[in-house]
């Protein structure tokens, strides 16, 4: 077996926006494709890369509500991804992430410098210089191509069997080529999604949820994926059947270390349901999943491809939410505009009726979402058991 690097990583969020607007925005990648989790078809699944959506670029995402399982990072899970950029582009780095409040640390790894840093939601990034790789055309938001992310220059892995996952990676064709400060460092015979270390110090065993990241893929052959199937399995590793994920095809197993591997093929690729140029621009809907077009329309809020100029929250995660934020953000802005003419001349009697009446839809508003975020809320009696808050008199 010889794998060809990393072809993708996964990773779960909490809000949709939250995360394009730091990928995008702040880090100039291309929204590929935007389309639904296989696995959990009512959710987006949002892919990052380079202007053609290479392989060895890509970063995807599964934004999940907020009241599924927050995740904790630790042994068992890819711990942090590191992004190659070009010679000379880290101080550029470190001025766009203060701009943007983002909070980092600089520290040496194998001879390089690495810029260390987390995005909205927790998961750990790396920017590290290097000549690997070809320069980003997509130029974006203030980001040449002479400072712009040209891929995935590698990962760092959290196992809880170093020795097994050592095993795995040799038997894959990753090369070991050394080791530096409680890291273990394999590499793969290919530019993009190069290496990838593993950290030898002892961690908490990880918990997959919201602010991790869910797995790691590897390229190989689209032609020798039954190959790498039998192959493996013979090995004795636990070996899924072949997923068909309209892209690529994927195999899926747990290493000895626990960490979930995928063995994804290097075609069709992106444009087999839209071309490039408009990649990512609109949300696509597999055939399989064609007969929920309906659902999506009402479930899933919409996402703007924008140019950022600060990071925001954004209090929704389904379409009804989203409406809701709408309405009361265009409320509170005509109820501002007309506080601004009052100060300026005599509102007319309409304007003064339409103050009034936007007025008490606000305190409406507010006073049902404090209600309802009151209603979530649960208190630990001195027994340890989990009550609801009630109202007074109930």
């Amino acid at each position: 077996m010889n794998i060809k690097g990393i072809h993708h990583i996964s990773s779960i969020v909490w809000q949709g926006q939250e995360n394009l607007d730091f990928y995008h925005g702040v880090l100039g990648l291309r929204l590929v494709k935007q389309t639904v989790n296989y696995d959990d078809p009512f959710y987006y699944h949002l892919y990052y890369g380079n202007k053609n959506g290479d392989l060895g670029t890509l970063l995807t995402f599964f934004p999940w509500p907020i009241e599924k399982i927050e995740g904790q990072v630790g042994k068992g899970q890819v711990g942090v991804i590191s992004l190659m950029v070009p010679k000379g582009s880290l101080d550029f780095w470190v001025n766009r992430l203060d701009k943007f409040k983002v909070g980092y640390g600089l520290l040496e790894r194998f001879g390089n410098q690495v810029l260390r840093f987390q995005d909205r939601h927790n998961l750990s990034l790396e920017l590290i210089e290097s000549d690997l790789g070809q320069l980003h055309e997509y130029e974006v938001n203030g980001i040449t191509k002479e400072v712009a992310i040209k891929g995935i220059y590698g990962a760092t892995l959290y196992s809880n069997n170093l020795e097994g996952t050592k095993k795995l990676f040799i038997e894959l064709g990753l090369k070991y080529v050394g080791q530096d400060k409680g890291y273990l460092r394999f590499e793969a015979n290919n530019d993009l999604g190069k290496y990838i270390e593993l950290y030898t110090n002892d961690l908490k065993d990880g918990v997959y949820g919201g602010g991790t990241h869910h797995h790691i893929a590897f390229t190989i052959p689209s032609n020798e994926i039954e190959y790498y199937q039998t192959t493996l399995r013979k090995l004795g590793y636990q070996v899924s059947p072949v997923r068909e994920r309209t892209y690529f095809q994927s195999l899926y197993f747990k290493e000895p270390g626990g960490i979930l591997i995928e063995l994804a093929t290097d075609g069709p690729g992106f444009t087999v349901d839209e071309p490039l140029v408009t990649l990512g621009q609109t949300f696509v809907i597999p055939e399989e999943f064609s007969h929920l077009k309906e659902g999506y329309e009402g479930l899933l809020y919409p996402l703007f491809i924008r140019r950022i100029d600060k990071l925001e929250d954004y209090p929704y995660e389904t379409k009804a939410q989203y409406d809701s934020y709408i309405t009361h953000k265009n409320r509170l802005n005509r109820i501002n505009e007309l506080a601004r003419l009052s100060k300026e001349r005599e509102l007319t009697p309409l304007e003064t009726l339409e103050r009034a009446r936007l007025r008490k839809e606000y305190v409406k508003a507010i006073r049902s979402t404090v209600s309802m975020s009151m209603e979530s809320i649960s208190v630990e009696t001195e027994t340890g058991e989990s009550v609801k808050l009630t109202k007074q008199g109930e």
